[in-house]
């Protein structure tokens, strides 16, 4: 299925009559707009959108007095810190994103990395060449970067005592 289709039936459940459907959809996708600047999701960069404002951390120095966030949202794809929902690709490695930071109209990651990446697999061939990879100890260390390098979200999932990370093909 593809992304318009999904939308297509948002689109379609916003109508609440058979007559005049394309003014009740404008109507509810306005008053949802209203909502979410009501509710505090903030608008930074054009086209994006900040969500869940909190204040747990974990802020790095070189972030502080940042405004943080659980979730952002671009147009086709999302970036959140919520346990389950919070690992991605950065430089090609799976990563745990632990805080979104904004501040001065830019956004950042903050993220740890795992200590020991390899194959999960190596027949018919490794499997770290189409991004699936065994994962081995988180780090312990933050790190910051623009929110423009995460890549591609994955799925980590738990193995004995190790991760492994598969990237998603369709994460929105």
């Amino acid at each position: 299925m593809f992304p318009y289709e999904n939308y297509l039936g948002r689109l379609k459940r916003l109508a609440r009559k058979p007559s005049n459907q394309v003014s009740q959809i404008v109507r509810r996708i306005v008053e949802q707009q209203h909502v979410r600047h009501i509710s505090g999701n903030v608008e930074v960069q054009p086209g994006s959108l900040h969500r869940h404002e909190h204040r747990l951390g974990p802020v790095p120095s070189q972030l502080a007095n940042c405004t943080q966030y659980k979730h952002y949202e671009m147009s086709m794809s999302a970036i959140s810190c919520m346990e389950g929902n919070n690992c991605f690709v950065i430089n090609a490695n799976p990563v745990v994103i632990r805080n979104i930071c904004s501040r001065h109209r830019q956004t950042f990651v903050v993220y740890e990395q795992f200590e020991q990446s390899e194959s999960l697999y190596t027949f018919p061939l490794p499997s770290s060449a189409i991004g699936i990879k065994r994962l081995h100890g988180l780090s312990g260390a933050l790190a910051v970067v623009d929110i423009s390098a995460v890549g591609q979200k994955c799925a980590l999932f738990r193995l004995e005592d190790a991760f492994v990370a598969m990237p998603l093909l369709h994460s929105h």
